[in-house]
């Protein structure tokens, strides 16, 4: 049953579980409530999963509105408010400018991954990414066509800033959990 849950959504069930509970934390737009009609509104586990499965699969909105029963114009709205959401529950922690530590930690890891000196981001555009879910799934034409997809989603982050953070983040992240096997 997790295997199953981990393949729909890309994450473990307690990640998953953390989201929701931070999104509803942070964010009043995820508490389930009744409507101005007095019916009772999407809860925050739908509004969520739509959110995900945007992001995990790189689907358009309406394409959650079946499996959710979500309506597009809401599924955007979640996505935005789930992304909101998200950055300030964690970006303290995984966003912030690496400290001396962070450095030499990341520039030991390069070193031990056959990148010495490396600290930020490989230029890896030509490299075919078969393992990478996301492009995988959604976009099976060219490495051109996939270039495409990823930069479009780069071109979205108005920070670069934090965007070059985060990448560096997942890297680190996916070395730890994967070993050197990133292309």
């Amino acid at each position: 049953m997790d295997a199953q849950f981990r393949r729909r959504f890309r994450m473990r069930r307690h990640v998953f579980e953390r989201l929701v509970d931070v999104v509803q934390q942070v964010d009043p737009y995820f508490i389930q409530r009744p409507n101005c009609a007095g019916e009772i509104g999407l809860s925050a586990l739908q509004k969520v999963v739509a959110a995900v499965r945007i992001l995990a699969y790189g689907i358009p909105a309406d394409a959650v509105d079946e499996y959710v029963r979500i309506g597009e114009s809401t599924a955007h709205e979640a996505l935005k408010h789930f992304c909101t959401a998200v950055q300030t529950a964690f970006a303290p922690y995984y966003l912030r400018a690496p400290n001396a530590e962070d450095i030499a930690r990341l520039l030991q890891v390069g070193e031990s991954r056959g990148f010495p000196g490396m600290l930020g981001s490989v230029d890896c555009m030509h490299w075919e990414w078969r393992n990478c879910g996301v492009l995988a799934d959604t976009t099976q034409g060219s490495m051109e066509e996939r270039n495409d997809f990823v930069n479009q989603r780069y071109n979205q982050l108005k920070d670069r800033n934090k965007y070059t953070q985060l990448q560096v983040d997942l890297i680190h992240h996916h070395w730890a959990r994967h070993g050197a096997g990133v292309a």
